[in-house]
């Protein structure tokens, strides 16, 4: 196509002109509102007095002095084709950047391409949410916007290139702010997420968890051979095990832990009279698939390579030798898994089949056919308690041993009441902790406890900022605490058990508890049913931000690993396994395939005619 000449009219500088001074308004604004929305959300939280507004602007400006010089030097090209595909990105950035702070609104957490890959199949859902948290002002906000893209496409299309003159003014102004930028950057505070400051391009670029390793670097590693396996004769108990993962529940909920003022008084209130709680219990993963892959899975959800560009969320942990419906069915108990959430969400369904549950269900079960609904197509947590109590009553014998698990939806961020529409976290977790007690009284009046235990966690930590009486309690590792409650038949003493514990432990705990036979587990694994509990030696967490960085906890320490190919390293001091801990990372993320599925693949696929996973 030949390069279109651009006229050299005055008013075609102006609108050129006019569009670069939109594009910098625009993006001073939304630095201006983000540092705001940091601020707001975190600096109370930890105790500190607007220490969050400067490094967040800082960050920002450092990106629009980029932009503004790239803009400067656009704006000079005489070709207008050129000029308008030069445009393009930057209208593009805009727009994520935008989004960005819709995510940080709803969720506290920002924005992160990968995650536009993975949650594209639950669009209706996402809408839903969107619908229900923006008002007719954020409505009138995005018109506006619309229409000031609109005038800076004609400004770039119709602009002369700017005078000499006016663009090194324009690159001066970039220096100056990019100066001044600089200055600001490093000042930010402790016990927080990086990404509560940083901009939103580098936050994207700084993850390095897709680093290769060579066959070199894989080699030495191989050479650190793991602890071997820690093998013990199971205890052969006649036990039915309920475990319920509670979406988002975290140690800040329940005075038991860390609260200032429980979200769950009556659970809290029930544990002190008939329970036991783990005090150190920890979440082996920042979202409800990673703690899947470990509570029922059997296995540390340490990310593969492309994790966060796929919608597979399951893929490399399919094996069911270590997981939980595994450890029930070799010795006659039935396994089960319960969800009023679909099932479809990250493909729960075909790994839930993989991993041989007997039985599974999600929002698709007849029984919900008329409830109410809201995120992700579920009904209420009440209704998923009523209908695990119609399976156990109505479709399997009385005399049935089984373990089961169930997932709630509930409380899944933003906090959706769904009655009103509103959003209130403390609401949220009102109605759940009713549930709650209302199924453990159920099962009590059923006489389950005389030969059942009840198990009550957290998925992950729930997606908040970070709280300081967490932080004053646990420290850096309050990104991974989340409550674990045990009632019934677990012959544990009641009250506060100090052990440490984590969500890996529970399969391996299970098959201990019913297996009579010899049962071998990693030698950093604990068991929970043992009298006493036998304690974990550590824990790993694979943390949410930054994302490729895999959390190291013992009793008395906490550690850091950065994933970063044949570059990967301990970012705070070694623990004295560190090289061993690390190789076995290592090896277990080179071993398991890469995630597939991503976003620009099934785009190809439709342009080639090849027929999507969907189609298949």
């Amino acid at each position: 196509m030949p390069v279109i000449a651009a006229r050299t009219s005055p008013s075609g500088s102006r609108w050129g002109i006019t569009a670069l001074m939109l594009i910098c308004l625009f993006f001073a604004a939304y630095a201006l509102i983000r540092a705001q929305m940091a601020d707001a959300t975190y600096s109370a939280i930890v105790g500190c007095n607007a220490c969050f507004y400067k490094p967040a602007l800082a960050h920002d400006l450092t990106l629009l002095a980029a932009i503004l010089g790239y803009l400067t030097l656009l704006i000079s090209i005489k070709s207008r084709l050129i000029r308008v595909l030069l445009v393009v990105p930057i209208l593009i950035l805009l727009t994520l950047l935008l989004a960005d702070l819709a995510v940080f609104k709803l969720l506290s957490q920002r924005l992160m391409i990968a995650d536009l890959f993975k949650y594209r199949h639950e669009f209706d859902a996402i809408s839903v949410i969107a619908r229900k948290s923006f008002s007719l002002t954020h409505m009138v906000g995005a018109v506006t916007l619309l229409l000031g893209f609109i005038i800076i496409g004609i400004g770039v299309w119709r602009n002369a290139a700017l005078p000499r003159a006016i663009a090194f003014v324009g690159l001066a102004i970039a220096i100056l702010i990019a100066s001044g930028a600089g200055l600001a950057r490093n000042q930010f505070p402790g016990y927080v997420h990086a990404d509560a400051y940083q901009n939103w391009v580098e936050l994207n670029l700084s993850q390095q968890m897709n680093a290769p390793y060579s066959s070199e670097f894989l080699n030495q590693q191989k050479t650190l051979a793991a602890p071997a396996p820690i093998c013990t004769t199971g205890q052969g108990k006649a036990r039915s095990v309920i475990l319920v993962l509670v979406e988002s529940l975290s140690s800040y909920h329940s005075d038991n832990y860390a609260a200032k003022a429980s979200f769950v008084p009556k659970l809290d209130a029930l544990a002190r009279q008939h329970g036991t709680w783990f005090e150190n219990f920890y979440a082996n993963g920042f979202t409800t698939d990673g703690g899947m892959i470990a509570a029922l899975g059997g296995r540390t959800p340490i990310p593969g390579f492309n994790r966060y560009s796929s919608m597979d969320a399951f893929t490399g942990f399919a094996d069911p030798a270590l997981g939980f419906a595994k450890a029930a069915n070799d010795s006659g108990l039935l396994s089960a898994f319960f969800t009023t959430g679909t099932l479809s969400f990250v493909d729960k369904q075909s790994w839930l089949k993989q991993m041989q549950f007997s039985h599974f269900e999600g929002s698709e079960a007849p029984f919900y056919a008329d409830k109410p609904r809201a995120l992700f197509n579920a009904a209420d947590d009440s209704q998923l308690f009523a209908r695990f109590n119609q399976w156990r009553s109505n479709e399997i014998s009385a005399n049935q041993a089984f373990a089961a698990a169930l997932l709630t939806v509930g409380t899944h961020q933003p906090f959706l009441i769904r009655e009103t529409g509103a959003h209130d976290e403390a609401q949220a977790f009102a109605k759940l902790d009713s549930s709650l007690v209302d199924f453990y009284q159920s099962l009590a009046n059923s006489g389950f406890f005389e030969k059942g235990i009840l198990l009550i966690t957290g998925d992950h930590r729930a997606m908040t900022p970070m709280r300081s009486e967490e932080v004053a309690r646990y420290s850096e590792s309050a990104f991974a605490r989340v409550p674990m409650f045990v009632f019934g038949a677990s012959d544990l003493p009641k009250g506060a058990l100090p052990q440490l514990a984590q969500q890996l432990d529970i399969p391996i705990s299970l098959r201990d508890l019913v297996s009579p036979r010899q049962n071998c587990r990693a030698a950093h694994q604990g068991l929970i049913f043992r009298t006493p509990a036998v304690a974990a030696t550590q824990v790993l967490h694979a943390r949410g931000m930054p994302r490729d960085q895999i959390d190291l906890y013992t009793a008395d320490a906490s550690y850091a690993l950065k994933l970063a190919g044949n570059s990967s390293r301990w970012v705070t001091k070694t623990p004295s396994n560190g090289a061993q801990i690390a190789a076995d990372i290592h090896l277990d993320r080179a071993a398991r395939e890469p995630n597939s599925g991503d976003f620009l693949a099934t785009i190809i696929g439709l342009y080639s005619g090849k027929p999507t996973p969907e189609q298949e």
